[in-house]
């Protein structure tokens, strides 16, 4: 499968994406670049963004594989993953969190619905759900 790399060439002054992310792919965020922005991602494999960046998504994140981030994973509706989720900082999806294996934050989780995880959940701070 096709490994996507974002870097700092593929953002704008605001930080959002301006590369086409097609559905056959894993994704790579480079270190360094912040919260990198996007309206929505959905990939087949896994979502990885490296020490130094996180990633904000306006609708959804959906992988087939893992979604680990080195700063925040944030996501107006909702984040999915087949594996794990995993961030350095926080979680937050205004719906729901959903993940085949551990949910992990060195930070807060928190989902405006449901929390599930096909594996253990665990957070540096608290955990939130609103259902």
């Amino acid at each position: 499968m096709e490994v996507i790399k974002i870097r700092h060439s593929d953002l704008n002054a605001e930080n959002e994406i301006t590369k086409n992310i097609p559905f056959e792919c894993s994704l790579e965020i480079a270190p360094g670049l912040g919260q990198v922005k996007f309206n929505s991602i959905t990939v087949k494999g896994y979502i990885l963004a490296e020490a130094g960046s996180g990633i904000e998504v306006n609708r959804q994140i959906v992988a087939g594989g893992g979604i680990k981030a080195g700063e925040q994973i944030e996501a107006g509706w909702w984040i999915e993953a087949g594996k794990a989720i995993v961030a350095g900082k926080g979680i937050v999806a205004g719906r729901a969190i959903v993940a085949g294996d551990q949910i992990e934050a060195g930070e807060q989780i928190e989902a405006g619905g449901v929390i599930v995880a096909g594996g253990g959940i665990k957070a540096g701070e608290q955990i939130e759900a609103g259902w």
